[in-house]
């Protein structure tokens, strides 16, 4: 520790630089902060699907590798870090601190990158895209093009049928997607189970949130014997 003090004592600028990197970490953090905050925002609702959180994701990640392109640079922008740029035009920091906090944020960016890589990996998204015609059915309407798809001769047979019909394709524009798959899926059986093996499980906690949520307004400790089943299904509800 007295090794370190005097240190500081010879070296003013090691000081400077110590206690500035702080403060910009907080900035930056702060600013990351915010971003993940937007997105997760964005993956919260009672209509949401995997292809609409999926998309949302994918940007993000599209986002992480552009921001870390522009740091990486000749002339690193930070434009993406409303408060990091804010302090460095409103306060005299000198190019050193500019040049120390853009390689920190290069390295906690990194970190961030490889995470969501790690946990939405591109096989995913694949995967998905293969999938697409559950999200619009109606967008294969040569026969060729059902070839693709690598569907079952039943569900081409299906498809043909669903993409020539003018008045579900009306329906398909003005209902959520999962609505709409339910209401033909007596009619398009073989379509609407793949589609269900998609669409059914949840893509993120939201609705188990606010799930719990519900219960716990709703089964209080005043009424610990009520059965909440009926009061949940109401509350939870979109219809």
């Amino acid at each position: 520790m007295k090794s370190m003090r005097s240190s500081w004592r010879r070296s003013p600028l090691l000081l400077t630089c110590l206690l500035m990197s702080g403060f910009f970490t907080l900035l930056h953090l702060a600013d990351i902060f915010s971003l993940l905050t937007e997105l997760n925002l964005k993956l919260q609702g009672e209509h949401d699907d995997v292809f609409h959180n999926c998309k949302h994701v994918l940007t993000f990640q599209k986002s992480l590798k552009l921001w870390l392109a522009r740091l990486k640079g000749p002339k690193p922008c930070h434009s993406m870090f409303p408060n990091v740029l804010k302090h460095i035009e409103e306060n005299d920091v000198t190019d050193t601190q500019v040049k120390y906090l853009t390689e920190l944020i290069v390295t906690h960016f990194v970190a961030v990158n490889n995470s969501f890589d790690r946990y939405f990996p591109k096989e995913r998204f694949d995967k998905l895209n293969g999938k697409r015609w559950i999200q619009n059915p109606f967008a294969y309407k040569n026969p060729e093009s059902l070839l693709e798809l690598g569907l079952t001769p039943g569900e081409e047979t299906e498809m043909l049928q669903l993409s020539s019909d003018p008045l579900l394709k009306k329906r398909h524009e003005c209902m959520q997607l999962s609505s709409f798959w339910i209401s033909i899926s007596s009619e398009y059986s073989a379509l609407s189970k793949t589609s269900f093996q998609l669409l059914i499980p949840f893509t993120t906690t939201y609705k188990c949130e606010a799930g719990f949520s519900v219960l716990t307004k709703t089964k209080t400790k005043f009424r610990s014997r009520l059965n909440a089943a009926p009061d949940m299904r109401v509350a939870l509800s979109s219809c």
